[in-house]
């Protein structure tokens, strides 16, 4: 945060709060989603949480099914 105030005084721009407010450590800077827990943000939307799907063992899998597998991953990644 030192930094990124002395390249915006380096340019001549004035941050819009003070280096001491910025070194302030709050509870939600530290959680992308501005909650203490990833569980509470989906809760608090009224939404389950999503599990990630099980993964295949896959030395018991054929070629053709990994294959598969890995689209079916990409798919639900890229949509």
């Amino acid at each position: 945060m030192r930094a990124y105030h002395g390249e915006l005084q380096k340019l001549g721009l004035r941050p819009h709060r003070s280096l001491e407010d910025d070194l302030v450590r709050t509870e939600t800077a530290t959680s992308y989603s501005g909650t203490s827990t990833p569980q509470a943000a989906s809760q608090a939307a009224g939404r389950k949480p999503i599990a990630p799907p099980p993964e295949p063992d896959f030395s018991k899998m054929t070629t053709a099914e990994k294959v598969q597998w890995n689209l079916d991953r990409w798919k639900r990644i890229i949509g």
